[in-house]
């Protein structure tokens, strides 16, 4: 029965690892394109994902990893979008 947990264990982190960048891809994409309205988007799923009862530690952790990548890549998206504005701005 240990094996069985343990085997769960690694398949949850590794799963909650892919979806970390699998969803930096469309957190990029709202940063970069939403501008600051992104970043409130970004905000509100990840506030959201704590307030929502998952019925498992392993599907908490998917959805948090997931949610916490998006708003990372939204924010760096975002940082992307104000420098290359900039760079634009001065030539």
């Amino acid at each position: 029965m240990n094996a069985i947990a343990e085997t769960r264990q690694q398949l949850t982190e590794v799963l909650s690892w892919v979806l970390f960048l699998i969803a930096l891809f469309p957190g990029g994409f709202v940063g970069y394109k939403f501008r600051q309205n992104g970043l409130w988007i970004a905000t509100a799923l990840l506030c959201a994902s704590f307030l929502v009862p998952f019925p498992t530690p392993e599907i908490a952790m998917l959805s948090h990893r997931g949610f916490a990548s998006f708003a990372v890549a939204a924010v760096v998206g975002y940082f992307v979008y104000r420098w290359r504005t900039r760079e634009a701005d001065a030539e």
